[in-house]
């Protein structure tokens, strides 16, 4: 990343800061004498100045391109993928004209950072991208990271300045000042759009932009710079292309620098219609022959020129950028009007004649005229007719007449084809005799059509539903049966021999008085009754429900597989030790408890008797447990009835006794135990041993050395390293005294404090100071001081005297200003001026050809004058007649050729003539009637109206059907049916679907017939398609059925008839 780059981010938002001088106590400025800049040009579409040009007449403006190496001072954009735009906020917060840094790395490992620049901004409370308060101003910073308190004096490419540091540290100077570019001028916070005011010349130190010095190399083309390349540079008023920090803690003559990181994109400024410095005109273009030539200066009087009028008859310019008119002619022309024809001059102005006829004859277009592009023919949605009766509330769509839905032709009769053709519109067409329709009677099941009207055949036969319903009637509505309760009371059979009286009730066989059941005993439920024999079940009760078994000694009696069974008997156990387990009494439940013979073993529950038996049911103890003292710190004790064992209480604290080590001095019972206090002490000897230990033994202790090379103090300052050798402290590595610099001499060193003396070298000692520029440096009190300084002279016309380099000795060579005056010795350049340190002309003689025939000359270097050539035989010109295609110079003269043949555009026009003024060809139509073709498959007849091929619509009724119209499709060349709308009565061949309705197309019947049982001993049969008619077939024989008298008990189905 560049140091531009990386410089540019660390600027601070003009809003918040504007002038900074952290730990600065006093400033004062020297300037040399400049001018600020110099104009600027035309507002953006950003609403900023596109460009500022300086006192020498260079142009930067805005680098905008994030991606352009050479503007590597542009920061972060919100969104880089969006278009930068200010009014949605997707703009930079600090956008450069120029951007120049300089850097120098200090001798004590500080950075001193200059920046100067020309920035668009922001001037709000935020610094925030808001529309409507772009500022633009110079900026002159300096940051620096100083060794010590103190004036320091920095050197500038646009003065000298001197700023105080409070304290050392970084950034102890850090200084900026930004001048708003307005008027009045103001160094300091200001917010609003400036640019309309001329440049405040008394402010702003950037008069110039500094660029790349070509004597070393040139800038990359269109730049000033390039930023990632620091180089030596060009553009100081001061003629201090340098960075210089002078002050307290750097070397005579401060540090400097002459490289500098440049950015800055030129703007071709001459051409854009906007009057610059230098500028004499400027007519929007780069041409010649128009009195203002391509260098943006007045062409000489009496050149020949043309104004760009062809109403006017030109002649030469008058010298101040104005070409003169000489008369006015009447000749052909355009007004620039696409909505007038036959234009003609007239006293110097192109007058439009009479309007085109826009008419295109359709009524879906609003015909008027844009004078940029002539006739318009704007769509419109207004009501229309489409010439097709089968479409209702046609409107006009994308400028043609659609039509709107189909008109409905429903005459409601199903024996009758409803369609529709474009010309008669709706028709109805009889169906044949015996053609399938609907009569609206759902109880005729054979519906046919019989002299255009619907007769309905083979009704709808009724049967009883079951044993408790009569046979009902159809109804004509739903062609569905009714279906009525047999009287409530008849006799039925409901199936069920647990009900013992069975009779219809309001159409349901419902039985009565039923079977009751009862539980056997006291491990079995009431059971159910069986339908099929009307006996009752006798189920177990579940396994596990309460019972008792009479016997006292079964705790738990429940119902297991029907039988009450007894379970959890009572289980005698014996009541202690000393008595035996009994026998339980059915009776009662109750146990037996018997003692255990005397003498049995037992347990008193005293674990200090150490023999138990059992006397007469009771258990009793007897040879005790004795206790005795544990060692000389416990006594003895006494034992415990519960575990048996032997307390162990301690001596009293304090009790005598002896720990065997002779390293303790006072050993004494505590706490049971006998501890040993008081030990032996060891200590070392001297520095150079270390604590030994005790022997417990003898209770003496030892005396080591400490390892050879221990740190350790001999008392002698001037040995730098003293260490332990066989238990004595040595010292060695004595300090060396050396001088302190080449104005010094070696001391020698002082024992009690280890510094050594520093003396000065003699008066008049030979010494370097480290600058280049003084030629004799000598020892002065103990500093090196230089004298007999360069002097530095100026190389020719274009340079002025520089300064000497201290790091090499040598002077530069600055360039005199850009526009100094010079000769350089050329009668064809009209304003000679030092240009980057060369003596350049410029404002060339511009050599302009006498017409369009005739070529540019030369100018002669000697005399300043221009030949005038003829054009090369061939050259391009124009004659004036639109109508000759190939016009070239012949002889300096303008020949038209190649005439503009007309044709006719199509087979409804024929071929016009051609217009001289602007070459286009008229273009008639054919008369009406006349033959054509339109290429279009839906229509037939096709003739020539207003110039507009078409014919009638193509009949296709021929592909239509029952269910299907014949329409035209353009894509296909083809007539193919398109369904008729849903609901159309139409015919599918099956007798057994009773209504017969299209569908997408394709005939489809519904309402199918559906057949029932004729009665209970028949079964529901099947649909004949060909007739509609129900089969009938015979229940199996056998099958149960109600003959209806009461007195047969077995009624069955005997060949479809019931047989009691």
């Amino acid at each position: 990343m560049s140091l531009a780059r990386n410089t540019l981010r660390r600027t601070l938002s003009l809003a918040t800061i504007l002038v900074l001088l952290i730990g600065s106590a006093a400033r004062a400025d020297v300037q040399c004498s400049q001018e600020a800049l110099a104009s600027y040009g035309p507002v953006n579409q950003f609403a900023f100045p596109a460009y500022y040009v300086d006192q020498g007449g260079e142009a930067l403006e805005m680098c905008f391109d994030i991606n352009d190496p050479l503007c590597g001072a542009i920061g972060p954009v919100p969104d880089p993928n969006a278009p930068l735009d200010v009014a949605t906020g997707n703009f930079l917060p600090e956008a450069p004209y120029s951007f120049v840094t300089a850097d120098i790395t200090l001798p004590t490992g500080g950075q001193a950072l200059l920046v100067l620049s020309v920035l668009g901004t922001f001037g709000n409370a935020t610094g925030d991208v808001i529309d409507g308060t772009q500022t633009a101003f110079s900026r002159v910073r300096f940051r620096v990271d100083t060794p010590q308190a103190g004036l320091y004096t920095l050197t500038y490419p646009f003065g000298v300045m001197t700023l105080n540091a409070a304290a050392a540290g970084r950034r102890s100077i850090n200084f900026t000042e930004d001048c708003l570019l307005r008027v009045p001028a103001t160094c300091g916070q200001g917010i609003g759009n400036f640019f309309t005011t001329p440049l405040d010349p008394t402010q702003s130190h950037i008069g110039h932009f500094l660029a790349w010095d070509p004597a070393q190399s040139a800038p990359p083309p269109g730049y000033v710079g390039n930023p990632n390349i620091p180089h030596t540079v060009i553009g100081s008023p001061c003629g201090t292309n340098f960075f210089r920090v002078e002050g307290p803690g750097l070397p005579s003559g401060g540090v400097e620098t002459n490289l500098f990181s440049v950015q800055g994109k030129k703007a071709a400024i001459c051409g854009n219609g906007f009057l610059d410095a230098g500028e004499q005109c400027d007519d929007g273009n780069t041409l010649n022959d128009d009195c203002c030539s391509a260098s943006c200066q007045f062409e000489p009087a009496e050149t020949a020129c043309d104004d760009g009028n062809v109403c006017t008859d030109n002649s030469t310019c008058d010298g101040a950028g104005i070409c003169q008119v000489m008369g006015f002619n009447t000749s052909g022309c355009d007004d620039g009007s696409a909505c007038t024809t036959s234009d003609q001059c007239s006293s110097g102005t192109c007058s439009g004649g009479p309007a085109p006829n826009c008419d295109d004859r359709n009524s879906c277009t609003d015909d008027s005229c844009d004078p940029a592009i002539g006739c318009v023919h704007t769509n419109n949605s207004g009501s229309c007719n489409d010439g097709d009766a089968c479409t209702t509330n046609d409107r006009c769509s994308a400028g043609t007449c659609v039509g709107g839905a189909a008109p409905n032709c429903d005459d409601g009769n199903s024996c009758t084809t409803d369609t529709c053709s474009s010309g008669p519109g709706c028709q109805h067409h009889l169906l044949s005799d015996g053609a399938a329709c609907t009569d609206g009677n759902a109880c005729t099941q054979s519906d046919t059509c019989q002299s255009g009207a619907c007769v309905g055949t083979d009704r709808v036969v009724c049967t009883a539903l079951d044993q408790c319903h009569v046979a009902g009637t159809c109804d004509p509505a739903s062609g569905t049966c009714s279906n009525p309760n047999k009287t409530d009371g008849s006799a039925c059979t409901d199936g069920d021999a647990c009900t013992q009286s069975d009779s219809c009730q309001a159409g349901v066989c419902t039985g009565t008085n039923p079977v009751v059941c009862t539980a056997l005993d006291q491990c079995h439920d009431a059971g159910v009754c069986d339908p099929a024999s009307g006996t009752c079940s006798n189920p177990d009760k579940a396994n596990g429900s309460a019972c008792s078994d009479g016997d006292a000694c079964t705790q738990s009696d429940s119902c297991q597989a029907g039988v009450c069974t007894g379970a959890n008997p009572v289980v005698c156990t014996v009541l202690d030790q000393c008595h035996d387990a009994g026998v339980c009494d059915p009776a009662s439940g109750t146990c037996s408890n018997p003692n255990k013979t005397d003498g049995a073993a037992c347990a008193d529950g005293d674990a200090c008797t150490q023999t138990d038996t059992c006397q007469a049911g009771v258990c009793t103890g007897a040879n005790p447990v004795v206790c005795a003292a544990l060692d000389q710190c416990h006594d003895a004790g006494v034992c415990d009835p519960a575990s048996g064992t032997c307390s162990n209480p301690r001596k009293a604290d304090g009790s005598a006794c002896s720990d065997g080590n002779a390293c303790t001095q006072t050993d004494t019972c505590e706490a049971g135990a006998c501890v040993g206090v008081n030990p032996v002490v060891c200590t070392v000897l001297d520095q150079c041993h270390v604590a030994g230990t005790c022997d417990p033994a003898s209770g003496v202790c030892s005396n080591p050395d400490k390892a050879d090379g221990s740190a350790c103090t001999d008392g002698d300052a001037c040995t730098q390293t003293d260490t332990c050798q066989a238990g004595t402290c040595i010292g060695a590595n004595p300090v060396v005294c050396t001088a302190l610099d080449q104005c010094h001499v070696a001391g020698t060193c002082d024992p009690a404090s280890g510094t050594c003396s520093n003396p000065n070298a003699a008066d008049g000692g030979a010494c370097s100071d480290g600058d280049a520029c003084t030629q004799t440096d000598t020892c002065q009190a103990g500093s090196c001081r230089g004298a007999n300084p360069v002097v530095c002279a100026a190389l020719d016309q274009c340079h002025v005297a520089g300064v000497c380099d201290p790091a090499s000795g040598t002077c530069s060579n600055p360039d005199k200003p850009n526009g100094s005056a010079c000769n350089d010795s050329n009668a064809c350049t009209q304003t000679d001026a030092c240009q980057a340190g060369t003596c350049t002309g410029t404002n060339p003689v511009v050599c302009a050809a006498l017409d369009q025939c005739h070529a540019a000359g030369v100018c002669d270097p000697a005399n300043g004058t221009c030949s005038n050539p003829d054009k090369a035989d061939g050259s391009a010109c124009s004659d004036g007649d639109a109508c000759t295609q190939t016009d070239t110079c012949q002889a300096g003269s303008c020949i038209g050729a190649n005439p503009v043949i007309c044709t006719a555009r199509d087979q409804c026009h024929v071929a016009g003539v051609c217009n001289p003024a602007n070459g286009a060809c008229s273009n008639p139509n054919q008369a009406d009637g006349t033959t054509c073709d339109d290429g279009l498959f839906c229509t037939v007849n096709d003739t020539c109206a207003a110039g507009v091929c078409g014919g009638a619509a193509r009949d296709c009724s021929a592909a239509g059907d029952a269910c299907n119209t014949g329409v035209c499709h353009e894509a296909s060349d083809s007539c193919d049916p398109a369904p008729r709308p849903n609901g159309t009565v139409c015919d599918d061949g099956d007798a057994c679907t009773q209504t017969d309705t299209c569908r997408a197309g394709a005939c489809r019947g519904r309402n199918p017939v559906v057949c029932t049982a004729l009665d209970q001993c028949h079964v529901a049969g099947v649909c004949d398609p060909a007739s509609g008619t129900c089969s009938n077939p015979n229940q199996a024989d056998g099958s149960a059925c109600a003959d209806g008298d009461a007195c047969t008990q077995t009624d069955t189905c005997q060949a479809g008839s019931c047989i009691g």
